[in-house]
């Protein structure tokens, strides 16, 4: 498996809040550390400060078990929780301090479990990989179409599962291009072959996710500058404001996302009395899995035993 931090070439107008600066930093750090000579003792109090669940003696051990309390091993991104300092020192650097403007996305991997069924949990590991990498891939060439610098990271959301991904972009317009982007999202959703645990064949998936999103509002940005021109708030509660906020109305409307796309569903089983098409509906009910009322796809099935063609 790649290493969780690898960094791809950069382009200039692909600025990677979480990419390689942040990891040359770290770098130096370990260089520095490892040069200091440190007692034995004295690194054990620093892996105990940070919260690394492994006992560590040198410097080495706490650069390699850092790894796990940064990054996830499965989607390869940054905890949202270990990324938050850095996104709120750029949203201060790039948003209040400059021009920029903030949009946060959110989105959830569909069918996971029906994946873990299918193909076990290795397979599904893999396929959530290769979600937040499309994502990643993805929004690199978005930036380099619109033409214009834009600034993002990909994180891990708190407290979620590993298919569970945030996106913070910071740059001109950055409604019209977050809004686009998304769209995109929608009709392009990431292929993968998986092998099936039961017979070890390989198939083809599509990966896909519900997503949401929000952008701030220039006002609501004026308004947080505002209040620190009127020394009411520090540049990074301020940034904190304007995270927090963007972040809880993006969560709102993935989640509406999913309801309206769940009804939509349900609706569309109700109303379909064609068996071929029926079929079809039932590959869709697997990527919502258990999120379909029973009751709707117990009509189904009998609606379906009903109308096979003898």
């Amino acid at each position: 498996m790649d290493q969780p931090h690898e960094i791809l070439p950069q382009n200039p107008l692909v600025v990677d809040l979480l990419g390689k600066g942040l990891i040359d930093q770290r770098k130096a750090a370990i260089t520095r550390l490892t040069a200091a000579g440190l007692p034995t003792q004295t690194i054990g109090d620093l892996s105990a400060m940070i919260g690394v669940p492994f006992p560590c003696q040198t410097i080495e051990d706490l650069a390699a078990n850092t790894e796990s309390i940064l990054f996830n091993p499965v989607s390869g991104l940054m905890y949202e929780n270990r990324a938050r300092t850095t996104l709120l020192q750029a949203i201060v650097e790039r948003v209040t301090n400059g021009t920029g403007e903030l949009a946060i996305v959110e989105t959830d991997m569909n069918n996971l479990k029906g994946l873990n069924d299918i193909y076990g949990e290795e397979e599904a590991n893999g396929a959530i990989r290769a979600f937040a990498e499309g994502i990643k891939a993805n929004l690199g060439q978005a930036i380099e179409k619109g033409g214009r610098e834009i600034a993002f990271a990909a994180v891990n959301m708190w407290g979620e599962g590993s298919d569970s991904i945030k996106l913070i972009l910071i740059g001109p317009d950055i409604y019209r291009f977050t809004r686009d982007f998304v769209n995109q999202q929608y009709t392009s959703p990431t292929v993968v072959q998986l092998i099936r645990k039961s017979d070890k064949t390989s198939q083809t998936e599509d990966i896909s996710g519900e997503w949401g999103f929000f952008a701030e509002s220039k006002d609501n940005i004026k308004a947080i500058k505002e209040s620190r021109k009127n020394g009411s708030a520090s540049d990074l509660d301020s940034a904190g404001d304007l995270y927090t906020f963007a972040s809880s109305m993006a969560d709102e409307k993935m989640t509406a996302e999913k309801v309206r796309a769940e009804a939509e569903l349900v609706n569309t089983i109700l109303n379909t009395t064609n068996y071929d098409e029926l079929v079809g509906l039932w590959k869709k009910i697997e990527k919502f899995s258990e999120r379909i009322p029973r009751f709707v796809v117990s009509v189904m099935r009998k609606r379906m035993e009903k109308l096979k063609p003898q």
